[in-house]
């Protein structure tokens, strides 16, 4: 099993031989989203660390020599809203097996900060449609744009990156 150890500065490395940290060798599209929307919360920054490990981890993690190789990944991130995101872990964990077939599992450090208030969230019924492919990369998923369309009486957020967007001929309802 592969372990990656993110921090967010310092000198830790938790006795792992894979160290993450914003800035130095891993790129979260956080200071693209302060220009873009004006600031950042705590849990829009957890958001954006815990995708931006994902996808590095599993971009960099080479599978083997046999394509049905299964990779036993295991990752630590700091997170202020712990207690927002221990919630969806197992969730997390499963689609990100489902995605990749790889054995994945992440583990939250709770990380000092204001933790956002609960009060604002509302659940809401929809979908969400993420597009994505090789032509995606990680400087452009920092330029995301959420686009809400109505189809069939649904909410329906598409997630895509502006260069995507430009680049697929597609039409939502």
């Amino acid at each position: 099993m592969t372990q990656v150890f993110v921090r967010r500065g310092g000198t830790q490395t938790n006795g792992c031989a894979v160290v993450l940290e914003p800035g130095a060798n891993l790129q979260t599209g956080e200071s693209k989203f302060k220009t873009l929307f004006g600031g950042i919360t705590t849990l829009e920054a957890d958001l954006l660390l815990i995708a931006a490990t994902i996808f590095a981890v599993d971009r960099c993690l080479c599978r083997g020599e046999r394509e049905e190789f299964v990779r036993g990944i295991e990752i630590s991130i700091p997170v202020v809203n712990i207690g927002r995101l221990q919630p969806v872990r197992p969730i997390l964990e499963d689609l990100l097996r489902t995605l990749s077939n790889d054995a994945w599992r992440v583990t939250f450090r709770q990380e000092s900060g204001k933790t956002e208030d609960t009060n604002g969230a509302q659940p809401s019924s929809g979908s969400t449609l993420l597009f994505s492919g090789e032509w995606i990369h990680l400087p452009q998923l920092s330029s995301s744009v959420v686009t809400t369309a109505r189809c069939n009486s649904l909410a329906t957020q598409l997630v895509i990156s502006e260069q995507a967007l430009c680049k697929m001929n597609w039409y939502l309802c």
